[in-house]
């Protein structure tokens, strides 16, 4: 495959199963090559935010170059890949067939998995959409709707000629619904959702 072909990519089953799959240091060093390709190209330097934190890690670096940033570092670019698969399918020239060899969606899948194995993610990342926080959030929006109806003035009754009791109702069922939102929005850090997938996408590859 030439570099810039009209070909379309070949995608590479991840080995999720080999030892080495998730061994740190080696990921980390797969990491660096993949880096130092999109160092060079920067043709996704408008995709998502992952490559203008690659990039200004790399400016910013002392010696401008991939080996100037710490692998600790490599967390902020991972954190903001969304697995949207843009740069694969659509920009980068040097994904697979090509020699390069670079597929940088399935290289922050696997440093995820790398941090889900040595248990570095947060608790409210790990269990904010498990079953129970599902079940939690049910019971939660059933008694905002019981609180809703406690509220209204007693001995009237919902009905549509009581549309004001309706809209009393509805006002307190939405602010309860935004308390909702703005306390599961406080839980939720940059990348939440990119890693929320790691453990399916694996899985699913």
């Amino acid at each position: 495959m030439r570099e810039s072909g009209l070909e379309a990519p070949t995608r590479h089953v991840i080995p999720w199963q080999d030892p080495d799959f998730a061994d740190r240091a080696k990921t980390e060093a797969e990491m660096q090559r993949v880096f130092d390709i999109c160092h060079t190209c920067r043709r996704c330097f408008n995709l998502c935010d992952s490559f203008p934190r690659l990039f200004d890690l790399i400016d910013d670096s002392e010696t401008g170059e991939i080996d100037g940033v710490a692998p600790a570092d490599y967390q902020k670019v991972a954190d903001a890949c969304t697995l949207c698969d843009m740069c694969f399918m659509t920009k980068c020239p040097y994904v697979p067939p090509h020699p390069f060899n670079v597929d940088f969606p399935h290289t922050m899948l696997r440093y995820r998995a790398v941090e889900q194995r040595e248990g570095r993610i947060p608790l409210q990342q790990r269990e904010l959409w498990s079953l129970w926080a599902l079940l939690a959030l049910f019971l939660f929006a059933q008694l905002s709707y019981f609180v809703a109806l406690l509220a209204l003035p007693k001995g009237r009754e919902l009905s549509r000629g009581n549309w004001h009791e309706w809209v009393y109702g509805l006002d307190v069922l939405l602010a309860l619904g935004g308390l909702v939102i703005a306390v599961a929005g406080a839980l939720l850090p940059a990348g939440w959702a990119a890693r929320t997938r790691t453990a399916s996408a694996l899985r699913a590859e």
